[in-house]
């Protein structure tokens, strides 16, 4: 009975860590890699978030400034909603998209059902580093931030994958939708890297504690009691 018991204590611990390691996993691991830069700004009133609506960003397509604001850092009800937005922003915020020399104003316009968040469209029609330059006022308090892709956090414009002469179309949407997967996977690395660590460590934490729990003390102590038993048992009858 008792090394039955000690079996199921065992297999009750191993279920226990795989358990909590893959609901790491699931709540952390995101479902598609975002390279979007974050930046507390107002004396830590407000946080935004900034990147490129669409990622990765290619040359001479349709785009823009995908801008999250929040009322301290952002946090994300169940459903993906923010739990604290910042609304009506578009209506005092002006935003304008510089690229060595040319600034360009950008109009920002509220995403629908989406409140604290924000959308401002262009076409980046050369590769390289982008400029995002936020100036007015959140809420009355007075705001000037730029932002500079590569640098703070999100990725700058590159050239898109060209089709060689002779591929078929099927094909060559094959390989475009290959080489967006491919840098997708490449920002979401890292972050699955850090998650094994953590869960490892929780691992080892358990693993750890199981041992505790199995110190010799432990066993002789009941070791000595069975066998203090046993000796009484004939003396009693």
């Amino acid at each position: 009975m008792r090394k039955s018991n000690l079996a199921i204590k065992r297999i009750s611990g191993a279920a226990l860590a795989a358990l909590v390691i893959f609901s790491l996993l699931a709540v952390l691991v995101p479902g598609e890699a975002s390279a979007h830069g974050r930046r507390t700004i107002v004396n830590d009133k407000y946080q935004i978030m900034f990147g490129f609506i669409t990622e990765p960003a290619f040359t001479g397509q349709r785009n823009g400034i995908d801008l999250t604001v929040c009322l301290g850092t952002c946090e994300n009800n169940p459903d993906g909603t923010l739990k604290n937005p910042v609304k009506d922003v578009d209506k005092t915020l002006k935003a304008e998209v510089i690229y060595g020399s040319s600034t360009v104003p950008v109009t920002l316009a509220p995403r629908f059902r989406a409140d604290g968040k924000y959308d401002a469209y262009f076409f980046p029609s050369r590769a390289g580093e982008y400029t995002f330059h936020f100036t007015g006022t959140i809420n009355g308090d007075q705001v000037d931030e730029k932002v500079v892709s590569a640098k703070d956090g999100f990725s700058s414009v590159e050239e898109p994958k060209l089709v060689p002469a002779g591929v078929s179309a099927e094909t060559g949407l094959i390989q475009a939708q290959q080489a967006a997967k491919d840098a997708k996977d490449a920002a979401g690395t890292a972050t699955i890297f850090g998650i094994a660590g953590v869960a490892a460590g929780i691992l080892g934490l358990g693993l750890a504690g199981f041992a505790l729990t199995r110190r010799p003390g432990n066993v002789s102590s009941t070791q000595q009691s069975a066998a203090s038993g046993r000796e009484r048992g004939p003396q009693g009858g």
